[in-house]
């Protein structure tokens, strides 16, 4: 009963934090607009925007011939990056996402734009503080080396989430077991040290490749670069995230040249 209790409390909590910070970003287009909350049910029940939603899941993750394009990839992290980096420096106290941002966290609206939903684990760092304590990380798969240290949460433990992000992305269909990503992880904690960034290019979806030539290469390159950058095990290592917004945004920029 405790225990259903505590799970009751956090799903509250977390609508809570959802409803709050949702309604705050609502105006950015890469943000899921939140009509209203549902109360009749056991648990709270958000209620969208009808956007003619795909799940970013689907369209990477799908078994039939459809190909998510390289440019749509592109597009879809530098959008996101920047609700994040919005998160972080919009308001007098940082917000931090404080979750994967998986990619069934992420839907392609009916024309293409991407939003963002549910910030129901997001926290806000306490007045003068650059991090807090924070349990609600204890379920994810491949989070933050720092945070399962110290159970802490700061603005790079959201850069080594988008990390995770700009890798799904790459590795696009190759849904295989081990996924490219768990295995990137896997890897990063042996005694052999991290991945060298010239060797996250065997976990590319070679569809990719296929699909671009010398331009699609080397904003290959670039991004790669990035990639490699959010997810080292030092936050100190790892970029601000208005770097990495900036850095995509120029990615995909350098791709519209005439």
């Amino acid at each position: 009963m405790f225990r259903e209790e505590l799970i009751s409390h956090r799903k509250i909590n977390g609508a809570i934090r959802d409803i709050v910070i949702t309604s705050q970003t609502s105006h950015l287009k890469n943000v899921l607009k939140l009509i209203g909350c549902c109360l009749e049910f056991k648990y709270a029940a958000m209620v969208y925007e009808d956007a003619g939603i795909e799940l970013l899941t689907d369209l990477l993750y799908s078994n039939c011939d459809n190909f998510f394009p390289w440019k749509s990839r592109l597009k879809v992290a530098a959008d996101i990056a920047y609700v994040i980096a919005y998160l972080h420096a919009a308001f007098p106290r940082p917000v931090i996402y404080n979750r994967e941002l998986r990619t069934d966290k992420v839907i392609i609206d009916r024309f293409g734009v991407t939003k963002m939903f549910d910030f129901s684990n997001s926290v806000m760092l306490p007045p003068g503080e650059f991090q807090v304590k924070d349990v609600l990380l204890v379920d994810c798969i491949n989070m933050d080396p720092e945070y399962a240290k110290s159970k802490t949460v700061n603005q790079k433990t959201d850069v080594y989430s988008i990390g995770l992000l700009l890798l799904n992305l790459l590795a696009g269909q190759q849904s295989i077991w081990p996924h490219p990503v768990d295995e990137i992880v896997r890897i990063s904690k042996c005694d052999t040290g991290f991945l060298q960034k010239d060797q996250l290019k065997h976990y590319v979806d070679q569809k990719i490749t296929e699909e671009g030539g010398n331009e699609a290469e080397i904003q290959l390159q670039d991004f790669l670069d990035i990639a490699y950058r959010c997810i080292q095990e030092k936050g100190e290592d790892r970029p601000d995230m208005m770097t990495v917004a900036k850095a995509l945004r120029k990615i995909e920029k350098s791709g519209h040249r005439s």
